[in-house]
């Protein structure tokens, strides 16, 4: 609540919630935020559970609640069905328009280059959405590529032909070389005395390597196979919150030991491979 006012519920600790507060907020004066934190597990009892319904390990409040799986306990994590804030919350000021999602992903790779498909999406408050474009940056040491894109509508993407990538090797087979990319929402302002200018009203930026997917049954980077030294990436701590602060410790072991790979277990991760 904000202000006595709701301002919405979460269930979910898996994804980020927004919630639009600016017409609950006093300007200028002391504003006054209020969460309740309520039991999940007596939430998940207030479900019905049909006998066709049921979680891993008679875990059945699993289909209930949204949290890791090794929080219903695991052989070596306690189990902790808790319930609160778990990451910050804070309130930030957004442009009326804005790039709200962004993808990038090598589809091709070759001796004549690399293939680099870009999907975005975007918001805008005007009532028509002519003028946009976009517009992708990118560069790792000499290797640079640039394009600029009509935004038909709010939803969209286009393909980016790279010429001799500086392709990303994993340990002991290269350098893990990584573009920085950016990607800026671009509108055209007319007029008729000034003529056309153009402002980015956003720059997402962003770490990419360029390398290819994995091949079947072997481990295959930009073609040449990898033998693959990995380990198990497992929660670095029971409560997520407390995740980051042991960060650092971790890739030291996975360092000394000479990792290339490390497996997603049963952890929220979304870090895979030691640079």
């Amino acid at each position: 609540m904000l202000n006595g006012e709701v301002v919405g519920k979460t269930r979910n600790m898996l994804v980020e919630h927004d919630f639009d507060v600016s017409s609950l907020l006093a300007w200028g004066q002391r504003n006054v935020l209020t969460i309740r934190i309520e039991s999940s597990m007596n939430k998940a009892r207030a479900r019905e559970y049909p006998v066709h319904l049921f979680g891993n390990e008679s875990h059945d409040e699993m289909v209930a609640l949204r949290m890791p799986a090794h929080s219903f306990g695991w052989d070596i994590m306690p189990r902790f069905l808790s319930g609160g804030i778990w990451r910050p919350i804070s309130i930030q000021s957004r442009p009326r328009e804005r790039l709200t999602d962004v993808y990038y992903a090598t589809t091709k790779l070759s001796a004549e280059g690399a293939e680099l498909t870009i999907r975005y999406r975007f918001h805008s408050a005007e009532p028509e959405i002519a003028g946009y474009s976009v517009r992708v940056r990118g560069k790792c040491k000499s290797s640079s590529f640039e394009k600029t894109v009509i935004a038909r509508f709010v939803s969209g993407g286009f393909v980016v032909h790279i010429a001799e990538p500086a392709l990303w090797w994993p340990r002991g087979y290269g350098e893990p070389n990584l573009y920085s990319v950016e990607l800026s929402l671009l509108k055209k302002a007319m007029s008729w005395t000034r003529g056309a200018s153009e402002s980015a009203s956003e720059k997402p930026r962003s770490k990419d390597g360029m390398r290819r997917r994995p091949g079947e049954f072997r481990i295959l980077v930009n073609d040449s196979p990898v033998m693959a030294m990995g380990s198990n990436w497992v929660p670095l701590d029971a409560f997520h919150s407390r995740d980051a602060g042991r960060l650092s410790r971790a890739f030291e072991l996975v360092n000394d030991w000479g990792c290339n790979i490390l497996r997603a277990g049963a952890a929220m991760s979304t870090r895979t491979t030691p640079s």
